[in-house]
């Protein structure tokens, strides 16, 4: 038996296989593989960037890219005023029905850069079958019936954009301004008073009803809603300013204004633009005196001088821009007198001058 086993363990030790160098280190476990060399400082690495696909014309990627490029050029030619080319570039993209709803808008736009506001108006009307939710074409649906005098109308697609538009204010505003408070005064107004409703805001568009409070000669109204608006941003002096001396204010012939606003001016909540804003329609009138009366008790507080001194500085930078003789004299005279009493000795503008500090 012993002679049996040993000739198969014999066997069994003939069967392994030598590897040629292995070690007693072999039976240990293998050593650890050889790690890949460390980059060198100075050795160059390059990103390898796999390549993009390439745009193939007749490929449907290439034909979106065309296609917003080619809307693109619409708009372009349409802000340059080419509308010959957009007319053609437009009709020639007409044929893909894929960009009809793109075409759209740029067609309403067309029209009325043309002056045929009945085309905008259809096209407007057209869309807002298949999007009666859409803002925009409110919009401009109520700019083309404008444009045609249909007021009536006009007002029912502004009450629409103001209800489909997502910033109410804003839309407000555009409404408005496009209702134009001059030259549709009754119009604007009313507007105006829904949209205080709807908004819970009786301030809102102060100065554009103002406008057109004053266009149809509601001067008192008037007066109040301009203090409205210089007590809720008085920095809006400059603004509501300009817009009543380029608008409805005529020299001479608003009495019961001028007389309101002094009024109002003298609350006890009042600012000191709604008493620049009485001196300056004053001027316009040609009544330097008068103003520099109104004016002058701003002198008391740095508020008022700081206002009066703005106003000043302003007044001197339009000088050479008046062509009416007596308002020109009104305003030099105005001017002078005010900085006259901001520099005068005892005054608390000079004290803070030469004590350097930087005035309140």
């Amino acid at each position: 038996m012993s002679r049996i086993v040993i000739m198969l363990l014999w066997t069994a030790a003939l069967a392994v296989p030598v590897v040629p160098g292995a070690s007693a280190q072999d039976e240990r476990g293998a050593p650890p593989q050889e790690q890949p060399p460390l980059p060198q400082p100075n050795r160059e690495f390059r990103l390898q960037i796999p390549d993009l696909p390439r745009v193939v014309p007749g490929h449907p990627q290439g034909n979106v890219l065309e296609q917003r490029r080619r809307l693109q050029e619409v708009d372009r030619l349409l802000a340059v005023g080419n509308l010959s080319r957009a007319e053609a570039l437009i009709t020639e993209l007409s044929g893909q029905s894929a960009l009809a709803r793109e075409l759209l808008p740029r067609r309403i736009r067309l029209a009325g850069l043309k002056g045929d506001h009945a085309a905008a108006a259809a096209l407007c009307r057209e869309a807002l079958a298949a999007q009666p939710r859409h803002a925009v074409l409110w919009r401009e649906l109520m700019l083309a019936l404008l444009a045609q005098d249909l007021t009536g109308e006009a007002r029912a697609a502004a009450d629409s954009f103001l209800v489909h538009a997502p910033d109410r204010r804003g839309a407000a505003v555009v409404a408005a301004e496009a209702l134009d408070p001059v030259g549709r005064p009754r119009l604007t107004v009313a507007f105006i008073d829904s949209v205080r409703g709807l908004l819970d805001d009786p301030r809102l568009l102060a100065r554009q009803r103002a406008l057109g409070l004053l266009a149809a000669d509601r001067q008192t109204a008037a007066a109040d809603e301009l203090s409205a608006e210089l007590r809720g941003n008085p920095f809006n002096l400059a603004l509501v300013r300009t817009a009543l001396l380029d608008g409805p204010y005529r020299p001479g012939r608003h009495p019961d204004l001028l007389a309101q606003l002094a009024r109002r001016a003298g609350e006890p909540g009042a600012v000191p633009a709604e008493t620049v804003l009485a001196a300056n329609l004053m001027i316009a009138d040609g009544d330097a005196d008068r103003a520099l009366d109104l004016a002058r008790p701003l002198l008391a507080t740095p508020v008022g001088q700081r206002n009066l001194l703005q106003n000043a500085t302003a007044l001197g930078r339009e000088l050479t821009l008046l062509g009416d003789p007596v308002q020109a004299r009104a305003t030099a005279a105005f001017a002078l007198a005010v900085l006259e009493d901001l520099a005068a000795p005892g005054s608390r503008v000079q004290g803070r001058q030469a004590r350097g500090g930087p005035g309140r």
